[in-house]
């Protein structure tokens, strides 16, 4: 949760490679109170995958009965 939350807060290597329209949100998410990314990883990390998503271990999510393979 962490990784995500210094992602939003502007923090770390893979802030700095962050592209395209999320450069903008990190932009944006980098300028809130330092417990508000924590908040929002938290918030992001309880969501269930979306059919046909990749997570970020690089498994396939939304097969068979919804599963990761």
């Amino acid at each position: 949760m962490q990784d995500l939350a210094g992602l939003l807060a502007g923090r770390g290597m893979r802030a700095m490679h962050v592209g395209g329209p999320m450069r903008e949100v990190v932009s944006n998410t980098a300028r809130l109170t330092e417990t508000d990314p924590l908040a929002m990883a938290t918030y992001l990390k309880s969501l269930p995958p979306r059919y046909g998503e990749v997570r970020p271990s690089g498994r396939m999510c939304g097969g068979m009965m919804g599963m990761c393979r």
